[in-house]
């Protein structure tokens, strides 16, 4: 792969101590990630000393980096240099914990803007009324229902945050009917937060093994 051009001073300050640990959670070397996403080492030094860089060149960073590790992945936007607006680990440690383990909906009408967008395995749906009828949804099927943050990554203006949680099935849920079984499952969320709401969300989290759980046949095709 040909090494794109360098940035110029022209450009935008980027977050460079979240992009420098960022790449050393991937294990690489500042060689090794220069090598990854197509630039001189050069240009990962500017980065991870804060810029100026290119949007495009951050882009294409970051999407080295995502690539190397979805799981954890987070826009390019969440990298640039801002100051953030809310007390992000304690903005989502509220949500978890009122919305889910006090099932405080009205907190919903808070925290979500009015046209929020969720991203949930791989469908996208717009509206604060979509993650209201969701959450309503999981909580009539589950109760007791414990959720625990694991832990939060903060950047910008962005979280990225592992959570568990443990429930036991007491309603129809995706077409299963109530069996009392206790479900455990482990999944992340990110989302961006503007003006103290939530303007983006991704969830991920495994499905079929909750599925599975549920009808209590690990060998149940899903």
């Amino acid at each position: 792969m040909d090494m794109k051009a360098s940035d110029s001073s022209r450009g935008l300050p980027v977050d460079g101590k979240a992009l420098k640990n960022r790449r050393m959670r991937l294990g690489l070397t500042q060689e090794a990630a220069a090598k990854l996403a197509g630039y001189s080492d050069r240009v990962i030094r500017k980065l991870e000393r804060g810029g100026p860089v290119l949007m495009e060149t951050l882009d294409n960073v970051v999407e080295a980096y995502n690539g190397k590790d979805p799981v954890v992945a987070l826009p390019a936007s969440a990298y640039l240099f801002v100051q953030p607006d809310t007390d992000l680990e304690a903005f989502c440690r509220r949500w978890f914990d009122g919305v889910y383990n006090q099932r405080d909906l009205a907190i919903i009408d808070e925290m979500m803007a009015e046209d929020v967008q969720i991203d949930s395995e791989g469908e996208v749906r717009h509206g604060r009324d979509t993650i209201r009828n969701r959450v309503s949804h999981v909580l009539s099927a589950f109760n007791p229902l414990t959720i625990t943050v694991e832990s939060i990554i903060t950047q910008g203006n962005t979280f990225a945050v592992n959570w568990s949680v443990r429930k036991k099935h007491v309603g129809e849920f995706l077409g299963l009917a109530a069996t009392g079984r206790w479900i455990e499952v482990k999944g992340t969320s990110q989302a961006t937060v503007q003006n103290g709401q939530i303007v983006s969300v991704r969830d991920h989290w495994d499905i079929d093994n909750c599925l599975r759980q549920i009808s209590g046949d690990s060998s149940r095709p899903v």
